[in-house]
């Protein structure tokens, strides 16, 4: 039987609220219905816009998506968020549920190494879940669906653990990372379930005890851009540091998008302990960011890749 992993987002961890009344699952690359249940308060401003970081434009109201094994590309100029996620969904083959959610038109540039990182960068502001089907023909971990909105709490709200160990197909064809390890111990799903708690004293704690492997990783990769609590970004961050995972790295390159300062520092340190020259470029440009400490710690971690 397909088991599941799911990635949730910030607001989800706060494990007081109710189960929404999600709609049915969208058809692959259906457009999106008007009805939708209460609004839902998004836990993070809407994207703001950016340079197109390959010097990329289009016109106004307008997307363009590439999807490719190198990487994923989005640029969006006025373009509601509920679109691009469905385009995305027509282009990679998974499905859609959502219920109450506020989409914005926003204007950005999104350059990722993957369509785990695409979403991550598009949702971050809502509640969401991505969901992992593992298919037992091709031996991966496909992404099957996605939820935004109104979202179940508790145990349904629990990613699935991965019955086999699986490597993840970067092919192009909608392949997301999946776990790398068999079902969680019963202490690492104590820890999991901290992760959704209400109380950010008890996520932060999580965080810095887990260990960064498997689903765990997942969590982590997730947490590092999402949850409200900057304490408990910077506890992601730091455990992140010590994982040689490519994930672990990609998660902690897109927490340099962070507006915190302190969590910007961490995720600069923790990039420099992981030691891996593809930072470099990400960091250079935090040489001249406002902010002292951070200036500090970027030029301290260029210097130890010189």
């Amino acid at each position: 039987m397909l088991s599941r992993i799911s990635l949730l987002a910030a607001a989800l961890l706060l494990a007081g609220c109710e189960s929404g009344n999600n709609q049915p699952p969208a058809p692959t690359g259906a457009q999106p219905a008007d009805a939708t249940t209460a609004p839902v308060e998004p836990a993070r401003p809407a994207e703001t816009a950016r340079p197109a970081s390959a010097g990329k434009t289009v016109p106004g109201g307008e997307l363009d998506i590439v999807i490719q094994d190198t990487g994923v590309a989005i640029t969006a100029n006025a373009v509601s968020q509920q679109t691009i996620l469905y385009q995305l969904a027509t282009r990679a083959g998974f499905e859609i549920t959502e219920a109450g959610v506020p989409w914005e038109v926003v204007t950005l540039d999104i350059e990722v190494a993957d369509l785990h990182a695409a979403l991550v960068a598009l949702l971050k502001q809502h509640r969401y879940q991505i969901i992992y089907e593992f298919d037992a023909g091709r031996q991966a971990d496909t992404l099957a669906r996605v939820v935004v909105g109104d979202l179940p709490t508790g145990q349904e709200g629990m990613p699935a653990a991965v019955d086999t160990g699986t490597t993840a197909d970067t092919s192009g064809s909608g392949m997301l990372p999946g776990a790398t390890e068999a079902s969680p111990s019963v202490e690492e799903q104590e820890y999991l379930a901290q992760l959704l708690d209400a109380s950010p004293e008890v996520r932060e704690d999580a965080a810095r005890r887990i260990e960064p492997v498997g689903i765990a990783l997942d969590y982590l990769a997730t947490i590092v851009t999402s949850d409200p609590s900057a304490d408990v970004r910077i506890a992601a961050a730091e455990t992140l540091e010590g994982s040689k995972d490519p994930r672990a790295l990609e998660a902690l390159i897109l927490a340099l998008q962070d507006e915190h300062p302190e969590v910007l520092a961490v995720v600069i340190e923790a990039l420099e302990y992981m030691d891996n020259r593809l930072a470099v470029p990400y960091l250079q440009p935090f040489l001249e960011h406002p902010d002292e400490d951070v200036r500090d710690a970027a030029e301290y971690a260029l210097d130890q890749f010189n």
